[in-house]
């Protein structure tokens, strides 16, 4: 090749041009990785919250069963079987019209 100065200038600029451009190359696949890491633990974070409040719901609904078996045990010792629960009593003793 001549050895003229508008040539070395020619492929200086080309080799850049390349290197601009393997560069630009690597920021896009740096780049669409870190949007998907981002996405992922997105996602995760999201399936984590849902478990949370599944969990949350299923530890209230055991609750409100304990509560509620609780009441239901109050009730059957109070009121035996076979005798008249307190609103019963309370009708019985009201004068009829």
């Amino acid at each position: 090749m001549a050895a003229h100065p508008v040539d070395r200038l020619y492929r200086s600029v080309r080799a850049l041009r390349i290197y601009e451009g393997t560069t630009e190359i690597q920021h896009l696949i740096i780049g669409g990785r870190m949007v998907a890491d981002a996405k992922r633990e997105r996602t995760e974070a999201k399936m984590q919250r849902t478990d949370l409040k599944r969990g949350r719901a299923e530890a209230k609904r055991e609750r409100t069963e304990t509560k509620k078996q609780g009441t239901d045990a109050k009730r059957e010792r109070a009121e035996p079987e076979g005798e008249a629960s307190t609103e019963e009593r309370e009708r019985s003793k009201e004068p009829e019209a």
